[in-house]
């Protein structure tokens, strides 16, 4: 065997690790016996608490109860404390799950679990604007975070989704949000939070107690950071003292939004109050913020966490208490500025009767403040035993619906069989692929240059930072790490994929379950591929020129480039915002001089999370290409290699081409006829196993998340083109790529204070604004922007030209404005009304290109005071995925709610009614594709 077969049979075993079975997954981190798992109430019958014949509310009552102050104190914090007189380990409720199961206090990775799906951030999964998606991947995650469990190596509380608005491109946090609109990243929370916290698809009907969210947990999800977060370390300023100063309209309108909906319909059973101010007071300290609107308006039914050692800033950063006291009273209490109020006027959180829950402000301190200096408060008269008792129920309630008390998690009837085998499973990690595929984001393709043909590229440089990075860029941050077992240095920094296979082995230090560089995965497609970094340190990219000289010097000569650029860790994390939006150090000259000398074609990969100012080269011709591939996690690198070798479209269309060799290598119970004449194959099942090459039906339904397996079995006859006698199968198969979820600006946006945290436009002081919804400047690429390899076209078919509304109607919205403000159509008189208020727009879809694919269409609407006293230009209302067969024409329905999405924020914090006069109906960036509705209230005589 050749040099170059061997590296391509070494890359093909790293490669194939994605769709290896759970089995082999688990033997790869030994086959040692389960290990016990600590748990309480191992004798049912000690306590009262341990009675799974009693109510939580009275289990929690009885367990409370038990405690001395000193254990009460301990038990307030994150690491609580063993309680052995009462048969009660130490739990750990620290864990994270931004987008897989990640090393942290409470998950490790040192026992027989090794890895876990790792998969994109979620501002790549978020511009797949797929909302099954979002949910499929909060089950998976759940799935295998209960499995951890099971095998002593997590907790079941989960500190995710990251729900705050990227409202600053330069916000190093903003790789971890669903990006910069309202909407869009509230229906994040909802699908996400379901995802976590049930374990079948989402529906509404699954809730099983009314407004509280399932009787029973599979695990906890936490929507943080509450609320207008959005800077950690720019310059001089940091988050720790940082105060928000932001309108009651912003509020509203923008930053609270998401945790409204994260609350309300994804029934969220944690909220995390952020370490900064909002408008002088601390958000772990407000009870405005967290009684009042959060439990009280909302309904939040859960324990609140402080992000970690939140509550010591309070004393020791912001200064807003003048001692740990003070802290530790003002985050159980949530009172005001004034320390006299501590002592005289606290007892509103505890007094009122209005709220579900025990009415404590802040429940958890996530660090030490609390375990240290509760004792001393209660002593010095700040605390009384009541305030810790009502937050301790309200922690230990949602431990009591996660079963943690109900005897060994291992004999649970509903979760107690998962275990190591249900982690990095074929079906898991074909969705950390699917995930990465639906998100890549296509900004331009010149000549339809892509996809390209390993028919006609026989040879392949790929160059740059982040084609074969070895610190795991891909995965962003809040993940494990994964880490070569040997690494491969050659001479002159060049990988010949004739000279070499060092990369064929690698191993686990903690998640993912495999780890594909971009470099791997086209190497995959083209003999003769050849890697060069272009830079000395990284994405730094400082200090050597001759390195950008050597990766000019590959591209002179091969067939075609594919230059992987953008950020990293190094740039971009939590503590540390960018100041520049421009590619950092020496990128932009190496881009500029490999696109000069190129022989082929160059494609330029932009890894980043949050935008760039590429506008140097966004229109040079010698630049083919480009696409934004995020932090596509785990299976990055096979993801961007099948986009760009055709077998999935990017933006706007996905079709997912499989190339499947013999018919003898099919697995499953399979139906196969083959028809030569026609060059066609029908089958009829197949069961969604490990390596069952047909495919169709698992990609299918992970395109589609919500199908059951019972479904794929019973589907009808498919057919899918066959070619090349007996030796190729060409299956179509739809699914959808990215659109941008955030606005990419010029360089001159830095010169706007990161620290205004306004929304709305300022022309008195020259203040442009934020994100699509009101800025109007220039822009590098729009948000929601996208590019596909076929053509859609689309329509209103149907929509209402005139609507008329009753003074009833109006009167009820505007009566809902004065009960509850932030809840659209919440009150029980009101809501009949409010949701009779719906009209229905009807939008034809077809894709006019030769590919299958699914096309996801936005809606915007458009006010009638756009842009005036405050109104957005525009906002998303609504999103549908069509899938579309190639000339196929298909019909996706849209339902507004004219009283929840038709309605401004005012600037006094509430909202307007539906504003009377025209409205504008959009459809993606064109503004050619509008309908305009003229709502019409009827006046009483």
């Amino acid at each position: 065997m050749t040099g170059a077969q061997l590296l391509r049979l070494a890359i093909a075993v790293v490669v194939a690790a994605s769709t290896t079975s759970g089995e082999a997954a688990a033997a790869a981190v030994g086959s040692d016996a389960r290990p016990q798992v600590p748990h309480p109430c191992q004798d049912p019958a000690a306590y009262p608490f341990c009675d799974m014949n009693l109510s939580n509310e009275d289990r929690v009552q009885d367990l409370v109860s038990r405690f001395t102050l000193e254990e009460k104190a301990r038990l307030l914090v994150n690491t609580g404390s063993n309680i052995t007189r009462l048969g009660l380990p130490s739990y750990e409720w620290w864990q994270e799950a931004l987008h897989g199961v990640a090393d942290s206090p409470g998950a490790k990775f040192k026992g027989r679990v090794k890895a876990a799906t790792s998969f994109p951030q979620p501002i790549l999964t978020a511009a797949s604007f797929n909302k099954q998606l979002f949910n499929k991947i909060g089950q998976v995650i759940s799935t295998e975070a209960r499995a951890m469990h099971n095998e002593n190596q997590a907790g079941l509380t989960f500190w995710a989704p990251n729900i705050n608005i990227f409202r600053d491109p330069r916000w190093g946090r903003g790789q971890e949000t669903p990006g910069e609109d309202p909407y869009l990243t509230s229906i994040y929370a909802e699908y996400f939070v379901r995802g976590m916290q049930e374990d079948e698809d989402y529906l509404g009907q699954n809730i099983k107690t009314s407004g509280k969210g399932p009787a029973q947990l599979k695990t906890s999800a936490c929507c943080k950071h509450f609320t207008a977060y959005d800077i950690d370390q720019w310059y001089d300023v940091d988050r720790y003292d940082f105060d928000a100063k932001v309108t009651q309209q912003d509020l509203l309108d923008t930053y609270n939004p998401p945790f409204q909906s994260c609350i309300e319909e994804g029934k969220a059973s944690s909220l995390m109050c952020s370490y900064n101010r909002v408008n002088g007071v601390p958000t772990c300290a407000d009870y405005n913020l967290l009684t009042k609107l959060a439990r009280g308006t909302w309904g939040f039914d859960g324990y609140i966490v402080s992000d970690c050692d939140a509550v010591q800033v309070m004393y020791a950063n912001s200064r807003y208490a003048q001692n740990p006291e003070e802290a530790v009273a003002y985050a159980l209490k949530a009172g005001d500025s004034h320390p006299s109020y501590i002592r005289g006027h606290m007892a509103v959180c505890q007094s009122s009767r209005a709220f579900k829950t025990w009415s404590s402000c802040m429940d958890l301190n996530c660090g030490d403040t609390a375990s240290n200096f509760t004792v001393e408060a209660v002593q010095s008269g700040l605390l009384n035993t009541s305030d810790i008792d009502k937050a301790l129920r309200n922690s230990f309630t949602v431990l009591y619906r996660l079963g943690y008390f109900d005897g060994d998690p291992q004999n649970d009837p509903k979760y107690g069989k998962l275990d190591r085998s249900d982690i990095c499973s074929p079906e898991h990690q074909d969705l950390a692929l699917e995930a990465a595929l639906q998100g890549i984001v296509l900004l331009k393709n010149d000549q339809n240059t892509l996809p390209l043909s390993s028919e006609r590229v026989h040879s392949l440089a790929v160059l740059g930072p982040n084609a074969n990075d070895t610190v795991n860029t891909m995965l962003g941050n809040y993940a494990g790490k994964y880490s070569p077992t040997q690494s491969a240095v050659l001479s002159s920094n060049i990988h010949r994929s004739s000279h070499h296979n060092q990369h064929s082995s690698y191993g686990c230090s903690g998640p993912p379950c495999v780890y594909v560089t971009p470099y791997l995965g086209l190497s995959q497609y083209v003999p003769d591929t050849c890697y060069h970094p272009g830079c000395y340190n990284g994405t730094t990219c400082e200090g050597r020129s001759d390195f950008i000289r050597g990766a000019a010097k590959v591209a002179t000569w091969t067939d075609a480039v594919v230059l992987v650029a953008g950020l990293s860790q190094d740039q971009e994390r939590e503590a540390y915002d960018r100041t520049s939006l421009r590619l950092p150090g020496e990128q932009e000259e190496l881009i500029t001089t490999v696109s000069r000398v190129a022989k082929g074609p160059v494609i330029l990969v932009l890894m980043t999370g949050g935008p760039v100012d590429i506008g140097f080269i966004k229109d040079d011709p010698k630049i083919k290409s480009i696409l934004w591939v995020g932090y596509p996690g785990q299976a990055g690198g096979k993801a961007l290699a099948q986009v760009i070798f055709g077998e999935r479209n990017p933006g706007e269309s996905h079709p997912l081409v499989k190339l499947l060799q013999e018919i003898h290598f099919f697995q499953g119970n399979l139906l196969v006829t083959i028809d030569r004449l026609n060059s066609s194959i029908q089958f009829s099942r197949s069961i969604v196993t490990r390596r069952t090459l047909i495919d169709f039906f698992r990609y299918r339904a992970a395109c589609r998340p919500s199908v059951s397996h019972a479904e794929i079995q019973s589907l009808e006859l498919r057919e899918v083109n066959f070619s090349d006698s007996n030796k190729f199968i060409r299956a179509v198969v739809q699914c959808s790529g990215g659109k941008l979820p955030m606005s990419w600006y010029p360089e001159s946006y830095t010169e706007v204070p990161m620290t205004d945290m306004h929304m709305r436009p300022d022309e008195s002081r020259g203040y442009p604004g934020r994100t699509y919804r009101f800025y109007s400047g220039d822009v590098i690429y729009r948000f929601g922007e996208g590019m596909s390899y076929t053509t859609f076209s689309s329509s209103f078919i149907s929509a209402p030209s005139i609507v008329t509304a009753s003074a009833n109607s109006r009167q009820s919205c505007s009566q809902r404005q004065r009960d509850s403000p932030n809840i659209p159509c919440s009150s029980a008189d009101n809501a009949l009304v409010c949701n009779s208020m719906k009209i229905e727009i009807v939008v034809s879809v077809k894709n006019d290109g030769p590919v299958s694919g699914t096309n996801v269409v936005l809606l915007y609407h458009t006010s009638p005071t756009a842009g005036k006293d405050g109104s957005p230009m525009q906002k998303l209302v609504g999103f549908e995925r069509v899938d579309l067969e190639s000339m196929e024409e298909q019909k996706a329905l849209f339902t507004v709610n004219l009283c929840q999405q038709l309605t401004e924020a005012q600037t006094d914090g509430t909202w307007s009614n539906p504003i009377e006069g025209v409205h504008t109906f959009s459809l993606g960036n064109s503004y050619d594709l509008k309908h305009e509705m003229k709502l019409i209230y009827e006046h009483l005589s």
